[in-house]
C-alpha cells in the first residue's frame, strides 16, 4: 500500500491553505478531497506543461482507462499511479473504481458509474455526489483521443504531481524560519525532496553489458571484404563521369550471383548467414534506370534480382521522406542490399547542415535494423587548383557531415585524360586495414580491372614555391616586391618562397635603382649583375 504525506485541501470557500501534513493511504477516503491550489491558475499555468494541463492530462488519462481498462493498466506509466496523482477529487474517485473494476475485465461503464455513485455518497463534496454519473464518465471517454497515447498522459499526470509537490515542498520551507534549526532542517529536507523528485521524474536508466552488446552486434561480417561491410552504410564517391555507376552496376552483378567474383577477383561466397547470393534495392535518383537497366542485362543480372524503387519507373524518390517506404520494401522482398545512387539526387538538403545528418542517421539505422549493406554513390567536390586529384575524405562533398556515418569510403578518380584506367582505392576504412587499391578501364565491353595505375606524386608547397621562382625568373632577376605580390597570388607565404630560394640557390643581391633607393633583386643562380 502506498504512503504519502501531502499538503491538505484548504476549507471550502476559504482562500487559506493549512501547514499540517496528513497521512493518507491510497484506499482511504481521506485522500480525495487532496487538491492543493496553486496561489493562482495562472501561476499553475506557467509552471506547467505546455502540451496539456493537468485537468486535461487527467481527463485524457481516464479516457483511455475507461475505454480500455485492461490495456491501459497494464501500461508500466500507468501502473506507477496512485489516486492522489489527480488533482480533481472527482477524477481521484474515479480511477480509484476503475482501476478496481479492471481487475476483473473490461470496464461496464454503466456498472462503473454505480458504483462511484455509491461511493461518492459518503464523502462531504457535493460536486463529487452531483457529478459521479454516467453522463460524466461518457464524457470523460470523449476526452480521450487514443488508447494508444495512455503512456503519454499518464507521464503527463505524473510531472504535474511531482510539481505540485515541489510547489508544497518549497512553501513548507518558507514557514519554518527561526533560530532554533528548524529552517536548516527543514532546509536540508527540501532539498531532499527536490533531488528525489528530479531523479524520479529520470526515471529508471537502461543500459547494456558487454556480452549484451556482443550477442546483438557479433563480429563485423562484409559483403565484399575489407571493401563492404554488413550491416553498416558504404559509399562509393568520385568526380562525376569517373565510373562510380558502373563499379555500382558491377557490385549488384556480383551480389546477385550473376558474376562470381568481386572487382578484385576474391571469390563471391554468398551473403551470411545462408551463403546464398541475394536480391538488390537500387534506389536511382538521377533518372538513369534505363542505363543501369542495360548495363545490369550486359552483365547477365535476371531481371527478377534487382529491384527499383520505390515508385513507379517515372518517380525519384526523396530519401528524407521515403525512408520508411525504402526500408519496408527492402523488407517485403527480402533485399539484401540497397544501393543509392545518387545520394545528393534524392534531396535538397545542405550536404553539411543537420538535416543531412538526420537523413544518414536513419539509413545508419535501417542498415543495422535490416542487417544488410547500404551503398552510397556519391559525388566529389570539385577540385582546388592547387589540390591534387587524389580523393581524400576532404574531397568528399559535405564531408565532415557525411562521411562520419560511412564506415567505408571507397574513393574512384583518375590521374589524366578520359581514356586512363581509373584507381579505385579506400580512404576510410573502420573496420579493417585498407585493402590494395585496383584499377579499372571502361570500354563498349564493361569494366576490365586490373593493377591501379600509379598513385599521382602529391608535390609540395616548397615544391610549389621553387616551380613559381623559376618561371618567374626565367626571363630575369625581379625585386623581392613583386615576387611578394606574385607568392600572395598563388596563395603562398613568404616564408615557403624563402625556403624555395635557399633550395633554388636563388642569388639575392641589393641594387640602386635610383640615387638613394634600393632594391632587393632575386635571380637565378646563372644571374649576373
Amino acid at each position: 500500500m502506498n504512503t504519502r504525506h501531502e499538503k491538505p485541501k484548504p476549507a471550502s470557500g476559504g482562500g487559506g491553505q493549512g501547514t499540517t501534513d496528513v497521512q493518507t493511504t491510497e484506499t482511504a477516503p481521506s485522500i480525495l478531497p487532496f487538491s492543493p491550489r496553486v496561489k493562482s491558475q495562472n501561476r499553475q499555468r506557467q509552471a506547467g506543461p505546455p502540451e496539456l494541463s493537468s485537468v486535461d492530462a487527467e481527463r485524457a488519462l481516464l479516457g483511455a482507462i475507461l475505454l480500455d481498462g485492461v490495456t491501459a493498466f497494464a501500461h508500466p506509466a500507468v501502473c506507477k499511479l496512485t489516486a492522489v496523482d489527480f488533482q480533481d477529487p472527482l477524477h481521484q474517485v474515479v480511477f480509484l473504481e476503475a482501476r478496481k473494476a479492471a481487475r476483473n475485465g473490461p470496464v461496464d461503464l454503466v456498472i462503473l458509474a454505480d458504483d462511484i455513485v455509491r461511493s461518492a455518497g459518503t464523502f462531504d463534496d457535493r460536486r463529487i455526489r452531483e457529478q459521479a454519473d454516467l453522463p460524466h464518465l461518457l464524457d470523460l471517454v470523449g476526452a480521450c483521443e487514443s488508447v494508444v497515447n495512455v503512456g503519454r498522459y499518464a507521464e503527463r499526470v505524473r510531472d504535474w504531481t511531482r510539481q505540485r509537490e515541489a510547489l508544497v515542498a518549497i512553501s513548507n520551507l518558507g514557514a519554518n524560519f527561526g533560530g532554533d534549526g528548524r529552517f536548516e532542517q527543514a532546509l536540508t529536507e527540501t532539498a531532499e525532496r527536490l533531488t528525489a523528485l528530479h531523479l524520479e521524474t529520470v526515471g529508471e536508466v537502461a543500459y547494456s553489458s558487454m556480452d549484451a552488446i556482443r550477442a546483438y552486434f557479433g563480429n563485423v561480417t562484409w559483403a565484399w571484404p575489407g571493401w563492404i561491410p554488413i550491416g553498416h552504410l558504404s559509399m562509393l564517391c568520385g568526380p562525376q563521369g569517373v565510373g562510380k555507376s558502373w563499379l555500382a552496376a558491377r557490385l549488384i552483378a556480383t551480389l546477385t550471383g550473376c558474376i562470381e567474383t568481386w572487382p578484385d577477383g576474391e571469390p563471391f561466397t554468398g551473403l551470411p548467414p545462408d551463403g546464398n547470393p541475394c536480391k538488390v534495392l537500387l534506389v536511382e535518383t538521377e533518372e538513369m534506370r534505363g542505363v543501369y537497366a542495360e548495363r545490369l542485362e550486359a552483365m547477365k543480372v535476371a531481371p527478377h534480382w534487382v529491384i527499383f524503387g520505390p515508385g513507379d519507373p517515372t518517380h525519384v524518390p526523396d530519401l528524407m521522406r521515403e525512408a520508411d517506404a525504402i526500408e519496408q520494401l527492402a523488407r517485403q522482398e527480402g533485399a539484401g542490399a540497397i544501393v543509392i545512387d545518387s545520394l545528393s539526387g534524392g534531396h535538397g538538403m545542405k550536404e553539411d547542415g543537420a538535416e543531412m545528418r538526420q537523413l544518414l542517421k536513419r539509413y545508419t539505422g535501417m542498415a543495422a535494423r535490416l542487417g544488410i549493406p547500404i551503398i552510397l554513390v556519391h559525388h566529389a567536390r570539385k577540385k582546388g587548383e592547387l589540390e591534387p586529384v587524389q580523393m581524400t575524405l576532404d574531397r568528399v562533398r559535405g564531408s565532415t557531415t557525411i562521411t562520419q556515418f560511412c564506415r567505408s569510403v571507397v574513393g574512384l578518380y583518375r590521374l589524366g585524360s578520359i581514356e586512363d584506367p581509373v584507381r579505385v582505392e579506400i580512404v576510410k576504412a573502420t573496420f579493417t586495414a585498407p585493402p590494395e587499391p585496383l584499377g579499372f578501364s571502361i570500354s563498349s565491353d564493361g569494366l576490365t580491372f586490373g593493377d591501379p595505375p600509379e598513385p599521382e606524386r602529391i608535390e609540395t608547397l616548397e615544391e610549389k614555391a621553387a616551380d613559381l621562382l623559376q618561371a618567374l625568373l626565367a626571363d630575369g632577376p625581379l625585386s623581392s616586391t613583386v615576387l611578394k605580390d606574385e607568392a600572395n597570388g598563388a596563395g603562398m607565404s613568404w616564408r615557403t618562397m624563402q625556403r624555395a630560394k635557399d633550395k633554388l640557390g636563388i642569388v639575392v643581391k641589393r641594387v640602386e635603382v635610383e640615387p638613394r633607393k634600393y632594391h632587393w633583386l632575386w635571380g637565378l643562380p646563372e644571374w649576373r649583375v
